[in-house]
């Protein structure tokens, strides 16, 4: 005999049909939404001031050039002197920040953002030791200045300029390349936000069709229901006629099947009396 299944445990499937559709939907969405967020906090907390850190850098670095172009064609070399003196002492402090913020903008678990980190890290090292080598060099401007040595302090100064030049370089390679993480973030993004759209449009319609299909199994289940109304109207009048009977795997069938079988016991009766009947005829 075949294991009877029950309409609720039909409807009950079908729901969990449409609640898995609409569950693998909602998920989706969540990822998306925290992927989508954790890019954003990236950028607000780490690729921006990272990148404000480099320009301060290059704009002190860019200073010092500017002051050297017009040091020995200035009226009073000294100012320039003084300006040049305090920004070289303020270099440290940019780099030194350019580290600190480099340091910790990478999250554990993004490992291209930690490997960007590290070459900042190390680019800062390097540029800052390499401005830091010019020291005796300013020290000879500043000497030729003060005696008066016209041609050695713009023999010193070229040497200088391009020398200041070269580490302002180095820094705007360093501004490049955080420029080009910040562009290939938003464009990978941008490339998963059209990707998830169409995930979650895929699903959305995925979830209709279910909820469409798990529609009309249940109709297709309940519709023996309307042939158990019209046979318990058709009793309340009288009506005892045996009907062909739909037989289903369920409950609804099972009372179909009683219907049809009290129905049939008066007409069973009537025939077994004139059954009797008869016989007593026959052997009177």
């Amino acid at each position: 005999m075949a294991k009877r299944r029950s309409v609720a445990a039909r409807v009950l499937a079908s729901y969990v049909a449409v609640l898995l559709a609409f569950a693998l939907t909602a998920v989706w969405s969540v990822a998306s939404e925290r992927r989508a967020a954790h890019e954003a906090e990236l950028l607000r907390s780490g690729y921006v001031p990272l990148k404000f850190s480099v320009d301060r850098a290059l704009d002190a670095q860019n200073l010092v050039s500017a002051e050297l172009n017009h040091i020995t064609e200035a009226r009073n070399p000294s100012d320039a002197r003084s300006w040049i003196e305090t920004e070289r002492r303020v270099r440290p402090k940019t780099f030194a920040e350019m580290r600190a913020v480099a340091h910790g903008f990478a999250p554990a678990d993004d490992a291209r953002a930690r490997s960007l980190s590290s070459e900042l890290v190390q680019g800062a090292n390097e540029i800052e030791r390499y401005l830091q080598a010019d020291g005796e060099r300013f020290a000879r401007l500043f000497e030729a200045l003060g005696g008066g040595d016209s041609d050695t302090a713009e023999r010193t100064q070229n040497e200088l300029v391009s020398y200041e030049v070269e580490g302002a370089r180095r820094i705007r390679d360093l501004r490049d390349k955080v420029d080009r993480e910040m562009d290939d973030l938003v464009s990978a993004a941008r490339v998963r936000e059209r990707w998830s759209i169409g995930v979650l449009a895929a699903l959305s319609l995925l979830t209709l069709l279910v909820g469409i299909g798990v529609s009309l199994y249940a109709r297709r289940v309940l519709r023996p229901l309307a042939a158990v109304t019209d046979r318990a109207k058709a009793v309340a009048r009288g009506d005892l006629a045996p009907r062909k009977v739909v037989a289903t795997p369920d409950e609804i069938g099972e009372v179909l099947l009683q219907c049809a079988i009290y129905c049939g016991v008066p007409a069973a009766n009537r025939a077994f009396a004139i059954a009797q009947t008869v016989i007593e005829q026959e052997t009177a």
